[in-house]
């Protein structure tokens, strides 16, 4: 089975990096851990063995109910009715935020995917404002293959970075940490004030397990997590649907404690 692709949209998302990550994963491990998943590029990417449990975490209550429903595989019995709407059609159907099922995922593949890099919008009204209108059966198609991959093994949660990788750390397990930014402000969950890097560090280094984490490159960074593997890339910019934007690139550290 070839390991499905994401239908998320997240500000941040690691799909132009995906294959370096993959590279630099190890290879011996039983627990996945992901306390960051975004949009799940990474978790898929990995395409892991069926044994190997899976634990993925979003602080986003949204991304989190998202991947929700994907496990669980909903019927698409008139899914079509989705992309028969106009813009305008769509416009209004988002205003009211659905809560379950199918609805509950469609609404919130318009909110983030037809959100500038991923990111809610909302007018003077404070109803969600599209930034574009997309189309969403080339998505909603893919969820029978995504339920598969995730199966039963995997657990999604809604919690805390360090509540997750402190009940899950293990010597056979293997996490994958991807926070936000140093000095993001864009971020609706984790502000620049709430993640503490030197404390990040300090965890990675006492994992029982192996840790890989992805951040820009800075000297702060570079200082924080001292002592530690750090090898240097170069990301290409990329909005929630992984296009080019402005063209410019970013230096981004992947660094590991194996």
């Amino acid at each position: 089975m070839v390991a499905p692709t994401s239908i998320l949209c997240r500000m941040g998302r690691k799909r132009s990096i995906r294959d370096i990550i993959k590279k630099k994963a190890p290879s011996d491990y039983k627990t996945y851990v992901e306390p960051f998943v975004g949009s799940g590029d990474i978790f898929f990417a990995l395409d892991l063995d069926p044994s190997i449990k899976a634990v993925i975490n979003d602080k986003d209550k949204m991304i989190a109910d998202a991947f929700k429903i994907i496990k669980s595989n909903p019927s698409l019995a008139g899914a079509e009715k989705y992309d028969k709407f106009s813009d305008a059609q769509a416009q209004e159907w988002v205003k009211t935020e659905r809560k379950s099922g199918l609805d509950r995922l469609a609404w919130l593949l318009y909110v983030t995917c037809g959100g500038f890099s991923g990111l809610v919008r909302l007018n003077a009204e404070g109803f969600h404002k599209l930034y574009t209108v997309r189309k969403l059966m080339p998505k909603l198609s893919k969820i029978p293959e995504l339920a598969e991959y995730m199966g039963s093994r995997t657990t999604v949660l809604n919690q805390d970075w360090k509540t997750v990788f402190r009940k899950y750390d293990s010597a056979g397990t293997f996490t994958y940490l991807d926070p936000p930014y140093e000095g993001s402000t864009d971020d609706r969950l984790y502000k620049e004030s709430n993640i503490d890097y030197e404390e990040m560090a300090k965890v990675v280094r006492s994992a029982k397990g192996k840790v890989m984490v992805s951040l820009n490159d800075s000297a702060e960074i570079r200082k924080a997590f001292a002592g530690l593997k750090q090898s240097r890339i170069m990301v290409k910019g990329a909005g929630n649907e992984g296009k080019d934007v402005g063209g410019k690139s970013r230096g981004e550290l992947i660094i590991t404690n194996y």
